[in-house]
């Protein structure tokens, strides 16, 4: 016999109609007999043979048991019985049965999905077959009828399944569950696909329809029954319900939301019904009075097209802040979302928007804007024609906006009242372009230099200023040039890009900035440019080298040695001069040369305008300035160019008034401390670039340097991008040795911590008592004083203290590593900022009568002193230098090993003194420690080091940490 899980209607004599869960068996043909009545206890005993939605059934059934009830109701304090026979029929139908109906709700929804066997129970030990409930697995709908007669209007309800209609009244229908609504008519039990209450519905199961008198028709219509045609199926008879499909359009509206932001509102018109984006009801219905009856126009929502709508938006760069609203997701403001709609006005139109504004006494143009541009390229200049596009209304010169673009004012009156917000690409664009160029009625002029300006902006048929910044600018029938023959060099790859690229900006009457690293080859790319441009301009060149290796003297005419070329200035420090010689020497041997240096220089000067190349030092110009402003020089070549960063100094203006056809600088440092450093450079060589100094530190140097302006970066980046070469070990570096940077970590011994901490309280409390009285900017010297003070004791305290005996933990593990070297056969630079501190180390090596080589500012003869240490190498396999005198123009490849003894804020000094081990010619991995004494000023300054390089990577170079300290950073120094 097979026992089946089923569930049975029962009427309980209090709460109604419920169901219950049954084992039942089929005994005969025509009935089953019932196995037992389930309850969660009594599931355990049939647990094998229950699925897992049949006991989530009992569960639920059991929460509205007798029992169930009296403990949720009265917290358990009353039985059953008692609980019951209180209960009100108010009572239960407010709290009681909507509780039970949840449950059955759930219930029901597990009987339709597995088909769940149901039966209406009315005998006490079986059941009748013909008491099964067939379950709809379809919802059904109620319809509403309405029929308007002359005298009255009727209206009833009945439901539709499948496509069945079915009255209610006389059917003994059932109401489960009222809401949702279960309706067991027919022996068939229903649910619906509208919410449906359904205590009303049971009205229509004894009565066949409502009349509505005459009297309330208008508002019954106006009300009810619009709302049941919105809501539900309606069959009218006597009055129109037509079905619309009107146009449909999106709105936008441009106002300001309750916060007071400037947001963009979304509506959808469909005819003259404007709806809110995504809210109120599907079904649209219109209600009006016509010929005597009532009628309705309805229409649907198109959800897709809307929905589709708010995601165009999206994808336009719109936020959904709230509901209908939108705003510009980056920036909250009238003009952002005013220049949104200026910018995708075309593409908003394509899609039917309909764009309207409500904002107090000012209309905003919102229609499409554009910049429409020619140019022509002159000798020396461009001629560029901009025209100012606003929809198809107006056309405005730009230079008639030039006020607005300089000045930053956003919103420009048009001809009919109307403001026009100017996109910020105008700003960028063309603020430059208006600054350094020059009006000349509806036309701007661009010096050629300021090409650059052009290059970024879309000018139809125009590419000058992109050809600008490329090195193979040149005629069609033009091939880049090859190194010049005589030169004595194979230029690397890059080596003859950098020649070629310098030569490009010859062909422009341009200046260039050569800004390579250090070991590069700056020299040699220069004396290749050079000797090309001495083949070019002059009549002969000597074939074979003059007297003295090349050296012109006065037994030596240079007029015998050239042509009619002009002669070309090469200006660098002092002790660079003989690294010049030996290059010219070694690569262009046979060009003659002029050293215009020494306290004989004067009687050499008549020789100078029929030399090829003039030698001469920063110091010699300074002081002959009058004597030599009277040539006419072919190039004019500045090394170590950052000598004359600071545009106020006598050398730099001299410098400045110098005459020359072409100008190259050469510098690994453009920009040591501040930006200053750069403009007097890229006046030298392209006066006007980047305008009057004055004019620089406001537009460029203060907004980057104080206020981290990226746009003012970019534009200064832009216009000195053509002009600067730089290319960095590491771009080259397959043709370079490895290079390695470590640190080593020096202990302070017990006397030297001591003393140290000593003296840093001492000068802690000195600091901040004069920061207090003065200021952090009045303070600067005192502070930099006490910190170099600091940085001695910590190398050793000897440095500040001649009678200190003990000894210095640094000192033990510099000469420990040197020692080791030595005996490996390694040879090492040692770099010092004090040249105290180097004579720490000299002194103790003539002690243990080991060779040393050592160049200071004082060193006499610096050629000797770089020979001692290259050329002997068993004897001199140390070089102890000073950061001052060998920062510049050294090249020691022979080294393997460079340490660096004291740190400073500026590590490109200290990249510099690597750079004299690691250049090009270097067959061995170069190896740098820094020695760092832990828990001291130098350990904050290495951290310095670390995070202040912004300025560097920007523009080719470091900065200058000491500048920017606040209180805190000193107070973090010396703590």
């Amino acid at each position: 016999m097979q026992i089946e899980f089923s569930l049975f209607i029962q009427t309980h004599e209090k709460l109604g109609m419920l169901l219950h869960p049954y084992l039942i068996s089929g005994s005969g043909k025509h009935y089953y007999t019932i196995h037992d009545r389930l309850s969660v206890e009594k599931s355990h005993s049939y647990r094998d043979m229950l699925a897992p939605h049949q006991e989530e059934i009992i569960s639920l059934t059991e929460n509205y048991s007798d029992r169930s009830l009296a403990r949720r109701f009265t917290k358990g304090e009353a039985t059953a019985r008692t609980y019951l026979d209180k209960l009100t029929d108010h009572y239960i139908a407010q709290f009681v049965r909507p509780y039970i109906e949840k449950q059955m709700n759930q219930c029901l929804e597990l009987v339709r999905r597995h088909m769940v066997p149901v039966f209406l129970r009315e005998t006490k030990n079986v059941v009748y077959k013909e008491d099964f409930i067939c379950i709809a697995q379809e919802p059904a709908e109620v319809v509403f009828n309405f029929i308007k007669l002359k005298d009255e209007t009727r209206y009833y309800q009945n439901i539709s399944h499948l496509g069945q209609s079915m009255h209610l009244t006389g059917t003994g229908g059932i109401i489960l569950t009222d809401s949702p609504c279960w309706l067991l008519l027919n022996r068939t039990l229903y649910h619906f696909k509208q919410k449906v209450d359904g205590r009303k519905l049971s009205i229509f199961f004894n009565k066949e329809f409502i009349t509505v008198p005459p009297v309330h028709e208008k508002r019954y219509y106006s009300t009810f029954v619009k709302k049941c045609i919105r809501d539900f199926p309606v069959l009218a008879q006597g009055f129109p319900v037509r079905h619309q499909q009107p146009e449909k359009h999106p709105m936008l509206t441009l106002e300001m939301d309750l916060e007071g932001l400037p947001s963009l509102f979304l509506q959808f018109k469909y005819g003259n019904q404007i709806l809110k984006s995504r809210q109120g009801q599907i079904k649209i219905v219109r209600f009006s009075q016509e010929e005597g009856t009532y009628a309705f126009d309805f229409f649907y929502r198109d959800l897709n097209w809307e929905t589709e709508t708010v995601s165009f938006l999206e994808s336009l760069g719109l936020k959904n802040v709230y509901e209908n609203t939108f705003q510009i997701d980056s920036e909250v403001s009238p003009h952002r979302v005013v220049n949104w709609l200026n910018e995708h006005s075309a593409t908003l139109k394509e899609r039917n928007f309909l764009l309207s504004q409500e904002i107090e006494n000012i209309i905003y143009f919102t229609d499409q804007m554009e910049m429409v541009m020619r140019a022509e390229e002159k000798n020396d200049w461009f001629e560029v024609y901009a025209m100012a596009r606003f929809g198809n209304d107006f056309e405005i010169p730009v230079v008639q906006l030039r006020k607005h673009l300089l000045e930053g004012i956003r919103e420009y009156r048009l001809p009919d009242g109307r403001i026009a917000v100017l996109p910020e690409s105008w700003f960028a664009d063309f603020s430059d372009l208006l600054t350094f160029g020059q009006r000349e009625k509806d036309m701007i002029r661009v010096r050629r230099w300021h090409g650059s300006l052009l290059s970024a902006l879309s000018i139809s048929g125009f590419d000058g200023g992109k050809r600008l910044t490329e090195a193979g600018d040149l005629p069609p029938d033009t091939a880049p040039p090859d190194p010049p023959d005589g030169l004595l060099a194979q230029l690397r790859s890059y080596q003859l890009e950098g020649f070629r690229w310098l030569d490009h900006l010859r062909r422009k009457h341009l200046g260039g900035c050569l800004a390579d690293d250090m070991g590069l080859g700056k020299t040699l790319q220069a004396l290749t440019l050079l000797l090309n441009y001495i083949g070019k301009t002059t009549k002969s060149i000597a074939a074979a080298p003059p007297a003295q290796g090349g050296q012109l003297d006065l037994f030596n005419p240079v007029a015998e040695q050239s042509g009619a070329g002009k002669p070309s200035l090469i200006i660098m420090p002092a002790s660079l001069i003989h690294n010049w010689q030996a290059e010219i020497r070694k690569f262009i041997p046979h060009i003659g040369y002029l050293t215009y240096t020494g306290s004989q220089r004067h009687e050499l000067l008549p020789q100078v305008q029929y030399a090829h190349l003039v030698l001469t030092t920063y110091g010699t110009i300074r002081n002959d300035f009058d004597a030599l402003s009277k040539f006419d020089f072919g190039y004019i070549i500045l090394d170590e160019s950052q000598v004359i960063k600071n545009p106020a100094s006598k050398t730099a203006r001299v410098i400045f008034r110098l005459k020359s056809e072409h100008r190259v600088t050469l510098s690994g440092t453009p920009i040591e401390n501040s930006l200053s450093d750069l403009w007097s450079q890229m006046h030298f060589l392209n006066p006007g670039l980047l305008g009057e100094h004055a004019f620089f530190k406001r537009f460029f140097a203060t907004p980057i340097q104080k206020h981290d302006d990226r746009a003012k970066q970019e534009k200064l980046q832009q216009l000195i991008r053509p002009f600067i070469l730089r290319r960095t070990k590491r771009e080259v570096e397959k043709e370079l040795p490895e290079l390695s940077q470590e640190y080593i970590y020096c202990e302070m011994t017990p006397q030297q911590e001591q003393v140290y901490q000593q003296e840093k309280t001492r000068i802690r409390n000195f600091i901040l008592d004069n920061i207090e009285k003065q200021g952090p900017a009045k303070s600067a010297i005192i502070v930099l004083r006490a910190l170099t003070r600091l940085r001695q004791m910590a190398s050793h305290p000897v440095l500040t203290d001649k009678e200190y005996q003990a000894g210095s933990g640094k000192f033990d593990e510099v000469v420990r590593n040197i020692e080791t070297l030595i005996a490996e056969g390694h040879k090492v630079l040692v770099f010092s900022s004090f040249v105290k501190h180097l004579r720490i180390f000299t002194d103790y090596f003539d002690t243990q009568k080991i060779g040393y080589s050592l160049l200071t500012g004082s060193t006499r003869d610096r050629a000797a002193a770089i020979r001692s240490f290259e050329e002997e190498e068993q004897q001199r396999n140390i070089f102890f230098i000073s950061l001052k005198a060998g920062g510049t123009g050294l090249n020691l490849t022979s080294a393997e090993y460079v340490f660096l003894l004291d740190p400073w804020w500026n590590p490109q000094a200290e990249l510099q003194a690597i750079s004299r081990a690691h250049r090009i010619g270097q067959t061995h991995p170069v190896m740098a420690y820094r020695f760092i004494t832990v828990g001291t000023v130098e350990e904050k300054i290495m951290l310095l080091q670390q995070k202040k390089s912004k300025l560097a990577d920007i523009f080719i170079n470091t900065n200058n940490p000491l500048k920017e300290m606040n209180v805190d950073n000193i107070r973090e120094l010396i703590s």
